[in-house]
């Protein structure tokens, strides 16, 4: 069996009473914020005003560390498909 670090113990209270009830506010907020918006403006939209700031609050509240490479390559005329390097289930 691995041994755990001290700070893994001490992100577990934080995880189950800090990250998880955020996260439900959080989703809870930012969904009436997609149905508002989609009310008055297009889905795209809905999503873009509502969506970012979600994805960024929950990498923000459960301390997700993301690494962009070859960000100097993107033409901002040209379409893409980006592709993910899924280390684990969080970013699926």
């Amino acid at each position: 069996m691995r041994k755990r670090s001290f700070f893994w113990w001490l992100y577990q209270p934080y995880k189950y009473m800090v990250v998880g009830p955020v996260i439900v506010l959080w989703t809870a907020v930012c969904a009436s914020l997609v149905l508002f918006f989609s009310l008055v403006a297009s889905s795209r939209t809905a999503g873009r005003l509502a969506g970012v700031p979600w994805a960024r609050g929950l990498a923000w509240i459960t301390q997700m560390r993301v690494e962009v490479k070859g960000r100097e390559h993107i033409d901002p005329g040209q379409s893409y498909v980006l592709v993910s390097n899924h280390q684990s289930q969080y970013d699926i």
